[in-house]
């Protein structure tokens, strides 16, 4: 089996098994219709404070001074990404993303 084809066939199985998982809600039932009534909560509520985060800056005139992220947002949405691991679709989305928040003057961005 060429490398290409195990590649190929990790990621149908892995899509097959985020698509399984989707179907199914934290409670270890299967999502239905009538969930959509359901309110859902989750992160900041408006008006909650958030919390500081607090990071490292690593480039430019940020690198090596602490940051709070979330504090230099001026009460403006942020837009903030994480990622764990650095591959190209990780660089790609994140490229991506923050020239977006570059463009709109009403947006902050920040990688973590």
């Amino acid at each position: 089996m060429s490398l290409v084809h195990a590649h190929c066939i990790r990621v149908v199985w892995l899509l097959g098994v985020c698509g399984f998982l989707s179907a199914w809600n934290g409670y270890g039932r299967p999502v239905r219709a009538d969930d959509a009534n359901e309110p859902v909560f989750s992160g900041p509520q408006m008006d909650e404070k958030l919390p500081p985060l607090k990071a490292i800056g690593v480039y430019g005139e940020q690198a090596g001074k602490e940051l709070t992220i979330v504090g230099e947002a001026a009460e403006r949405p942020m837009v903030i990404v994480f990622f764990h691991e650095r591959t190209r679709p990780a660089f790609a989305l994140t490229n991506q993303l923050m020239r977006y928040v570059g463009s709109r003057d009403d947006l902050n961005g920040a990688v973590v």
